[in-house]
């Protein structure tokens, strides 16, 4: 049940109130401080406390960057809750404009206020520098790319040095938060039915989502430690019955009769897999993103090998070049296939072919809109991140939410006709050796993460 203030004498005894929403107050107005103290007394509140299980990258003011004095913002959180909301509670709306007007109504707009206060204390206990340039000892005079212990690499190539970088003794890329805890109290009006759209929000941010940047990919998943000052227990050790857990809260917060092709939704039939129990919550992450690496990035032979994916001899014919297979390559893959599956991942995707000169760098991306919407960017359906078991263990789980697709588009020399595609016919599918003849990318994936 939600907390009410705590009472002394049969009277409420308020907090001291210094910001709304992160905002300050101005001390000197005694009337605006009382309004917000009636205000208060009226609503009910949540307080809950997380724990971040994998590093926190980013969340401050600028983009990208931590910020030093408020290491989780309430404004960020928000912007969690409002979309984590509408991929629960969009099927609820049979149309996109009856979802926007209770959206805002809820979690506010600039012609409206807020139903739903939002306030945080972070702590940090330390950063971590995430990479760093140094010598290496086995090659005197040599530098090498020293990776952070607690990251994932192939999930954090934002903090990645590029080639100059890389000839910096010395160099250092930002830094991410390590072992980062707070608590979010959560102030709203005393609506049943509004209590149940927060909690919805609430639970699938909790589940899936996270703070700060690269979420997606499993940097500042969250992990509900204390509700009210209770403690919340983990996951069992038992991936069957986290399944049951998750899909029984899917049903209750995110199974309306309607679907929007245009917003990512969750519902009771979303797909998702899980690793075997692994001995913590980072690991499982690792572990998770290991995965991903293996399977974008399979190659024959050897790590410089020739990618068993076949968009470097599709754009190779699209801008008149002779296909190539190395010796590594099997028969029934050698076969141009003019297609472009690893866009299922997300987009843009930018290809640089260091053998093929005259090709230089082609950019594939979403195309505009038919009104010039600007869709150059797909943000990935696949979430991937940890989630907290009993005994301090973690598992990997991978979710693919019921997210938009767009016709693509190639920049650079490549030729755009036939139109650039991702779908495989089964031929197609059967010649890619990732693919184990699946023709869904993503669900080839997901079966690499049950097997795992």
């Amino acid at each position: 049940m939600p907390r009410k203030p705590p009472e002394e004498n049969g009277e409420r005894i308020l907090p001291e109130v210094k910001t709304i929403d992160g905002q300050p107050l101005d001390p000197k107005n005694p009337p605006a401080q009382q309004r917000y103290k009636e205000q208060l007394l009226s609503l009910e509140t949540l307080v809950r406390e997380y724990k971040l299980i994998t590093p926190l990258m980013g969340g401050g003011v600028s983009a990208g960057e931590n910020d030093p004095i408020t290491i989780v913002r309430g404004a960020g959180i928000r912007g969690q809750l409002r979309f984590w909301w509408r991929a629960c509670r969009a099927s609820q709306f049979p149309s996109i404009r009856e979802m926007k007007e209770r959206e805002d109504e809820i979690w506010g707009s600039t012609e409206n206020p807020a139903k739903v206060s939002i306030e945080v204390i972070s702590k940090k206990s330390g950063d971590e520098s995430a990479f760093e340039v140094v010598a290496d000892p086995r090659r005197p005079g040599k530098l090498k790319v020293q990776e952070s212990k607690k990251i994932a690499p192939y999930a954090a190539f934002p903090l990645l040095p590029d080639k100059d970088q890389q000839r910096k003794a010395g160099w250092e890329s930002d830094k991410v938060s390590l072992d980062v805890t707070f608590t979010l109290t959560i102030g709203y009006p005393k609506e049943e039915l509004l209590e149940r759209e927060i909690r919805a929000a609430l639970w699938a941010w909790e589940t899936f989502g996270g703070v700060g940047a690269r979420t997606r990919r499993g940097f500042g998943a969250i992990r509900l430690h204390k509700e009210n000052g209770k403690s919340v227990d983990p996951y069992p050790e038992d991936r069957a019955q986290i399944e049951k857990d998750i899909r029984e809260k899917l049903r209750e917060f995110a199974n309306g009769p309607y679907h929007h092709q245009d917003i990512p939704q969750l519902n009771d039939k979303v797909k998702i897999e899980f690793t075997s129990v692994k001995k913590n919550e980072p690991d499982a992450w690792k572990h998770l993103i290991n995965l991903l690496k293996e399977f974008r990035q399979n190659r024959f032979g050897s790590t410089y090998g020739q990618s068993k994916w076949p968009e470097a001899n599709a754009l190779r014919q699209r801008t008149g070049n002779k296909a190539r297979f190395s010796e590594d390559v099997p028969y029934k893959c050698q076969k141009v296939i003019d297609k472009f599956p690893r866009a299922a991942f997300g987009l843009p995707l930018l290809f640089h072919l260091p053998h093929d000169g005259s090709i230089g760098e082609v950019n594939l991306q979403g195309a505009d809109g038919p009104n010039g919407e600007k869709r150059e960017r797909l943000s990935s359906p696949i979430i991937l991140r940890p989630l907290s078991c009993k005994n301090d263990r973690g598992i990997g789980m991978a979710v693919i939410l019921d997210a938009p697709s767009i016709p693509l588009l190639l920049k650079g020399k490549a030729k755009n006709t036939p139109a650039p595609s991702s779908q495989l016919d089964a031929e197609e599918a059967a010649a890619i050796e990732p693919l184990n003849g699946v023709r869904d990318v993503l669900q080839a994936f997901l079966n690499r993460v049950r097997n795992s």
